[in-house]
């Protein structure tokens, strides 16, 4: 049999030997080292007692501040200090009524010269604002679907048209996104708004513009039109109360016209006086006639001056707005500056300042209640600029594929060349047009889905009192300027129709990198109006503006001219170009016009040696 090895005694005598009992923390402890040689160790002796460190570690915590700047310490040593003044028994009661009266007269501590000042987080007011925005939100909840009810949000369609744009490239941010729906929520609750739709959002000098689209309640509508009933009747007051006055003002012209005979008559006789006057002189001898002057003298004395001018009378006539629910006015429309501010309604807009803001180009500051010069001057402030030009950007820019809305007359007469007046409905049978129709670079497949502006400041013509015939007598003989000025582009116009030879493409289409095979998206961006982009993907479509709310031009902007100055009266004789009078003319008119100057009487007699004694002197 093979022996065992003997190295696995060894070892185990070794281990047993290191074995050794764990000894006392104050007994000596043997080390063994490398050579077997013992080396006594003491073992980490116990931890004694500090008395100034655990007097300093008390101290320190009696010293801690509370809500008033008043620590223990403080309060301690005050109250052994009354206590050493105290002359008399010091009990435990007398003890306890100078803690109580120490506490009473607590002294507020003085700050510090270098003590840290609280600063206000960034992140405070926007999260407070935010938790407003926030709270209050009422939703009705399907429990079996657990979504919203439609019915209760102004646009079902709101998240998926935003996440729309983001994939396009354009729009607003995730956290605006977010705010802007929980604001519009709180906006149609607030107003009684049944459907409303983010605009979009204008840039300013100072502060930015978020606008919502909403629909007027018919309640509100129907308020709107009586109180147009009435203005109607007041103007009808107004111009009959105008007539009696007109009557009246022609009665005292027809008197001053007979006192003005009257004196005509008194002029007459006066003027007979002034003949027998003048016979009477006839008589007289006739004095020497002055020399003639130049000729232009003679014709300033036969001119009669003109009478004093006054200033001419216009009559302004003022382009009755649209009333609410129709043409521009038919959308409400909310704004503020941050979707956790208040929102305000604009005013409705009006044909004249339609009109000016053609004509003027202008920043928005950012505050409603800006006012600002211009010229022409524009009759308002920056809340009428802003909702005249949200007004012209959204008749604009507002496009949808063809065949998406529809005239209620069919859609034969939508492609003809024929004007019919009239609005659009949904269509129900709608098929969008493949992707490469949307692409096609002649731009047959967008139309608009707004009424036209016409010149006027209206979508619908408004008749002068003193204009006959529309579709009339008259209307075979008005040219094709007035044809325009009256008549616009028929609706669902085609956006190919835009392009003008002054000026480039109006629209440019795309398509966005970020969508691949079926779910490719087409976008439409207006080169007239930089930052209107129409995103269309399958049956959902979106329009949204994110600009300057201003229009570009091909050939940079021109400010209208100042118009020409008005003549004060007639031109006269006096004011006729002639030459100038030469230096002989002029010492003649001098010497003419010159006071005569009396003569002294003549001293002496001739011949009594006057000029004699002059000779004799000589």
């Amino acid at each position: 049999m093979a022996e065992k090895p003997k190295t696995d005694k060894v070892s185990k005598m070794s281990l047993k030997s290191t074995e050794q009992p764990k000894p006392a923390k104050d007994e000596l402890i043997p080390a063994l080292t490398p050579g077997d040689s013992k080396v006594w160790q003491y073992a980490r002796p116990m931890k004694m007692p500090n008395p100034k460190k655990d007097f300093q570690i008390s101290k320190r915590y009696l010293q801690k501040l509370g809500i008033n700047d008043e620590s223990v310490w403080e309060l301690l040593t005050h109250a052994l200090q009354r206590v050493s003044e105290y002359k008399g028994e010091v009990t435990v009661d007398t003890f306890q009524h100078i803690i109580r009266n120490l506490l009473k007269n607590v002294r507020v501590r003085e700050p510090a010269p270098f003590r840290e000042v609280y600063t206000e987080p960034l992140a405070r007011v926007p999260s407070e604002n935010a938790r407003g925005l926030y709270t209050g939100l009422k939703y009705k909840w399907d429990n079996d679907e657990r979504e919203p009810d439609p019915n209760t949000v102004p646009d079902p369609q709101y998240l998926e048209k935003m996440r729309l744009l983001t994939e396009a490239g354009v729009g607003l941010t995730k956290v605006e996104i977010y705010d802007v729906m929980i604001a519009m929520k709180k906006v149609t609750e607030q107003n009684n708004i049944s459907k409303a739709r983010f605009w979009g959002k204008i840039f300013g000098l100072h502060k930015n513009y978020y606008v919502i689209e909403a629909d007027p309640h018919p309640d509100v509508i129907t308020q709107a039109k009586e109180a147009e009933k009435l203005m109607t009747s007041m103007a009808k007051a107004s111009a009959a109360a105008e007539a009696a006055k007109g009557h009246l003002r022609k009665q005292e012209a027809d008197v001053v016209e007979k006192l003005r005979g009257m004196k005509e008559e008194v002029v007459a006789i006066k003027e007979g006086i002034v003949k027998a006057l003048a016979e009477v002189e006839a008589q007289k001898p006739p004095e020497q006639p002055e020399p003639p002057g130049p000729p232009f003298l003679n014709l300033l004395a036969k001119y009669k001056m003109p009478p004093v001018p006054q200033p001419p009378g216009f009559k302004e006539i003022v382009v009755p707005p649209e009333p609410l629910g129709e043409g521009l006015n038919w959308k409400q429309y909310y704004v503020c500056n941050n979707p956790y501010d208040h929102w305000v309604r604009l005013p409705e807009v009006t044909p004249l300042q339609i009109t000016c803001a053609r004509t003027i180009t202008r920043f928005l500051t950012g505050d409603l209640e800006h006012e600002f010069l211009s010229f022409p001057q524009f009759p308002g402030k920056e809340k009428h600029l802003l909702r005249a030009q949200i007004a012209r950007i959204t008749a604009s820019t507002t496009i949808c594929p063809v065949g998406y809305y529809i005239t209620q007359l069919g859609e034969e007469e939508i492609m003809g060349d024929d004007v019919i007046p009239g609005g659009f409905i949904e269509n129900p049978d709608y098929h969008p047009p493949p992707l490469k129709c949307l692409l096609h670079s002649e731009r047959k497949y967008w139309m608009h889905c707004r009424q036209y502006i016409l010149p006027q400041g209206r979508t619908k013509y408004w008749k002068k009192p003193d204009d006959f015939g529309e579709f009339g007598e008259a209307w075979a003989d008005w040219d094709e300027d007035e044809l325009k000025g009256r008549f616009g582009p028929p609706p669902l116009t085609l956006i190919s129709r835009d392009d003008s030879p002054d000026a480039d493409k109006c629209w440019s289409l795309r398509r966005a990198y970020r969508s691949m095979g079926k779910n490719q998206i087409v976008m439409a961006r207006s080169n007239v109006w930089p930052g209107a982009f129409c995103v269309n993907r399958g049956y959902t479509f979106v329009n949204i503006y994110v600009g300057l709310g201003t229009k570009h031009f091909a050939n940079y902007f021109w400010p209208s001219p100042v118009p020409p100055i008005w003549w004060e009266y007639e031109h006269g004789p006096e004011i006729m170009e002639i030459a100038d009078p030469t230096p002989e003319e002029e010492e003649a008119w001098r010497l003419a016009h010159m006071p005569k100057v009396p003569q002294p009487p003549v001293k002496g007699v001739l011949g009594e040696g006057g000029e004699g004694e002059e000779e004799e002197e000589l």
